[in-house]
Parts: structure tokens; C-alpha cells; sequence
């Protein structure tokens, strides 16, 4: 989240701060590696004519400002478009779901919800979270765990995370460094609520977690005629895979 939050920090100002004035020596200019340099620049064969031609030709071309400005606005607009289509499903949640009236769950703070929208569990809203399962999770041994792990997540404020990255994702669209951090940080959120859940339901809980996980992984995972399906998990690189295992170092 640090290295994330840092892009937004005006590191080429710090220079002319009385306290970081030695750092000039350390920065370097970027725009001085554009190719407009290398066709402005004069040469000694280069007449004047020549040389106002070349800067005519060149200077409908953007400035590295105005392109950074475009790419930002364009980031602000797509978290924008997050944000309505995330109040969208929202509202589309609530018309096409039933509460989970049960007495196993009645001291949690967070309401629960049926829905046959979206994957088997997950948690919404900033203002009025709620955490929503699929149907077919009511009759499954995994229900309490899955259902802990939603209300940990909540109660953890990974809601409030999880789009703070979102929009910074969003802003820094076109920046590959800040796709890579922010898969890093949301993998963080869930190991740490993996470990939480870990410590308050003990071993069940990796249990559960393996065998939800291994049944999605086996529907969506391509049946090999030369690989046991059991060996495609083994060494697939699916980060549910590797929640199972990690939570399996843990308990060694």
C-alpha cells in the first residue's frame, strides 16, 4: 500500500526544498530522452532554416504534460464507471435475494443475504455492508466458514482497502508497476483474513477452505488426458491454490 499511495507524492519537487537540495544531482528530467530532442537539437550541418523547419514539423506533437493530463482524467473516469456499475449491482442484488433467516448466525452485526448473482460468497457496501452467498452454499459444510471468513473481511475494514486500491489502480491505469502492487495488495487482504479465520476455527476452517476452493478450481481448470486432475492443482499457479497451501505452512 505504501509503494502504492507513493506514486501520487511529487518526488521531482523535493529538489528544490532547502532540506533536499543535495538531491538534485540524483534526479533526472525524462522529458530530455524524448526523440523531439534528438530532431530539435542544432547540429553543425544544420542551417538555421533547416533547424525552424524541423521545430515546425515537431510542435504539433503533445507535451509529455498534456499526455500525463489525458491519461489521468481518463483513470478519474474510469473509477468513476466502477463506482456506477458497483451501485448498480448493488441495487440488482437487493431485488433478486432472501435474507438467511437462521439462529446459528444471530449475533452477527452484518445482515446475510441469498442471491444467485455472482460467486459463491462475497462482502458489500461502505455505508450498509452485507455479505451475500449463492444459494447452493446453504446446504454445504462450508457455510460457517465461509460465512466467518465475509465477516472478518468486514469487520477488518477490507472494504474500505480494497477501494482505496481500486481507485488508485484506476488512476494509474496505464502504469503496469501499479496493476502488479495492487494484485499484491488485495492477495495481502486475503491471507490476512485467511489467518484470522485460521486462528479462530483452527483446522476447520483449512478444511473448508480447501474444499471450497478445490471445487471451484477443478470447474473452471480444463480436464488433462495426460494429467491427473489432482496434479494440475498441485502446480497450478492460482492464488486460491496458493491460499490453501500457505495456510498449510501456517499450521506446521
Amino acid at each position: 500500500m505504501l509503494a502504492l499511495i507513493a506514486w501520487f507524492v511529487p518526488w521531482q519537487y523535493f529538489s528544490q526544498l532547502p532540506l533536499f537540495e543535495s538531491t538534485s544531482q540524483y534526479t533526472v528530467n525524462v522529458a530530455e530522452f524524448s526523440f523531439l530532442n534528438t530532431l530539435i537539437a542544432p547540429s553543425s550541418a544544420q542551417a538555421t532554416t533547416s533547424e525552424s523547419s524541423i521545430i515546425t514539423s515537431v510542435s504539433w506533437l503533445p507535451s509529455l504534460k498534456h499526455i500525463l493530463t489525458v491519461l489521468l482524467l481518463s483513470g478519474i473516469g474510469l473509477f468513476i464507471l466502477r463506482i456506477m456499475l458497483y451501485v448498480k449491482l448493488v441495487k440488482k442484488l437487493q431485488v433478486n435475494s432472501s435474507l438467511y433467516k437462521t439462529s446459528k448466525r444471530s449475533n452477527s452485526i452484518y445482515p446475510i443475504r441469498f442471491t444467485s448473482i455472482g460467486g459463491p460468497a462475497f462482502a458489500t457496501g461502505l455505508v450498509n455492508p452485507v455479505v451475500w452467498l449463492t444459494p447452493e452454499m446453504e446446504n454445504r459444510k462450508e457455510l460457517n466458514s465461509v460465512i466467518e471468513h465475509e465477516l472478518t473481511h468486514l469487520q477488518q475494514g477490507d472494504i474500505y482497502w480494497t477501494w482505496l486500491i481500486c481507485f488508485i489502480e484506476s488512476v494509474f491505469w496505464w502504469n503496469p508497476i501499479c496493476s502488479k502492487l495492487a494484485r499484491l495488495a488485495k492477495e495481502q487482504l486475503e491471507l490476512s483474513c485467511d489467518e484470522k479465520c485460521m486462528r479462530k476455527l483452527k483446522g476447520k476452517y483449512q478444511l473448508d477452505l480447501a474444499s471450497l476452493l478445490l471445487s471451484e478450481h477443478e470447474k473452471k481448470s480444463k480436464y488433462n488426458f495426460f494429467t491427473p486432475p489432482l496434479l494440475n492443482i498441485e502446480h497450478s499457479k492460482s492464488f486460491n491454490i496458493q491460499r490453501i497451501k500457505m495456510l498449510n505452512k501456517e499450521k506446521q
